[in-house]
């Protein structure tokens, strides 16, 4: 009976010794740091959680990235440090603890993973400043927690937060950041401050034509009517020095004049009517080139009314990018007055491709060219109408 006993007490630890091993083995690594990046230019904003393992891991590498529960997961990831393309998606598990929804991967190609969420709100707007706040709980112990906000670049921060450090940084943005070290399991983190954007700010974005993306139709055509207008008083000027050198001196010869006594000899007077047709039809083509202008430049500037949308086109090109924007349209407004408010303040913004406006869902759906202006300019500027949605 011992031995029986000594046989199973041997076993079980035998068991738990290997189910202790494996459970160690599988365990998720600890991170090095781990970056929450907020992007404002985005219709309501996008958060990047970001983590890097420790040099000392290796690959492959089981890993966790937690984010509030409930959050709408846009993209989960390895970055490898070159093109966004060749970034490989993870596959994952998910488990909500605590008001968290851990995801659990493992990287085998590169040391960063990265998860994308929506923020779920955009920056309020008090029709001078933007205040910003990004917050995040903390699900394990990291050595170093970055939170940072990326704004519009010429920015200017207000009301700073403690420990927060701004930088201009590449392709047209700003990033403010605070950095905490020796971040505990369960610590809340917050970065809250407010700032002017180009378009507000002492520091205005630059304005440039709203056609400095493509071609411009209407310089076009307007270069064409100058061109056959200038060849049009070039041929009828050339038609009139032809028939000058043909025709005959004015004046008659004494000669002339003296074998004239007879009426049926005497030359008939020089009729004006062809040089007088052909100056109606010269006419005729200026003037129906300038109606050809003004008719196709009307209908390319012109709003459009297509159901229940308003839409008013900026730019030939296609738009880099596109955003919805909520507005706040009282009820009686008149739909067509309420677009032209709007598209008003965005034609001479550089970068607009254009704009539809939304008479049922009241918003606005912009195109534009991050190269030349933002989302958060674009909201700037539609802060001046009083229909910019808080």
């Amino acid at each position: 009976m011992r031995r029986s006993f000594r046989s199973i007490l041997i076993t079980l630890v035998v068991a738990l010794t290997i189910t202790s091993t494996s459970a160690a083995l599988a365990a998720p690594v600890s991170w090095q740091s781990i970056d929450v990046t907020l992007h404002r230019e985005d219709a309501g904003g996008v958060i990047l959680i970001s983590g890097d393992l420790p040099d000392s891991v290796k690959l492959p590498a089981k890993a966790e990235l937690a984010v509030p529960a409930g959050s709408e997961i846009k993209w989960i990831g390895e970055i490898l440090g070159g093109p966004a393309a060749d970034d490989p998606d993870l596959t994952y598990t998910k488990e909500t603890v605590k008001g968290l929804d851990l995801y659990a991967f493992t990287l085998t190609k590169g040391r960063t993973a990265q998860i994308e969420i929506a923020s779920g709100s955009a920056s309020l707007f008090d029709g001078s400043v933007y205040t910003s706040n990004i917050s995040w709980t903390a699900a394990w112990a990291v050595p170093e927690v970055n939170l940072t906000v990326r704004m519009a670049q010429g920015s200017k921060i207000v009301q700073p937060a403690d420990g927060a450090e701004f930088a201009e940084g590449a392709s047209g943005y700003s990033f403010y950041t605070k950095t905490v070290k020796n971040v505990k399991a369960g610590d809340k983190l917050d970065l809250t401050f407010t700032y002017t954007a180009p378009a507000e700010g002492a520091a205005p974005a630059p304005v440039v034509t709203k056609n400095d993306m493509g071609p411009d139709v209407t310089a076009l055509l307007v270069f064409v009517l100058i061109v056959a207008a200038i060849m049009a008083v070039v041929v009828v000027s050339n038609q009139r020095k032809k028939r000058a050198a043909a025709e005959p001196p004015s004046g008659p010869t004494k000669r002339e004049v003296a074998d004239s006594d007879d009426p049926e000899d005497e030359p008939a007077p020089r009729s004006s009517a062809g040089a007088s047709k052909r100056r109606l039809v010269t006419i005729g083509i200026i003037a129906g080139l300038i109606l050809v202008t003004i008719a196709v430049t009307g209908q390319s500037t012109k709003p459009k009314l297509t159901g229940d949308k308003i839409t008013e086109t900026f730019s030939a090109q296609e738009p880099c990018v596109t955003a919805t924007i909520a507005l706040a349209v009282p009820g009686n407004a008149d739909p067509s007055k309420t677009a032209e408010s709007v598209f008003s303040v965005l034609r001479p913004i550089g970068g607009m491709t254009g704009a539809t406006y939304d008479t049922k869902t009241q918003s606005l759906q912009v195109g534009f060219c991050e190269s030349s202006t933002s989302e958060t300019a674009i909201r700037g500027a539609l802060a001046t109408t009083g229909l910019l949605a808080q």
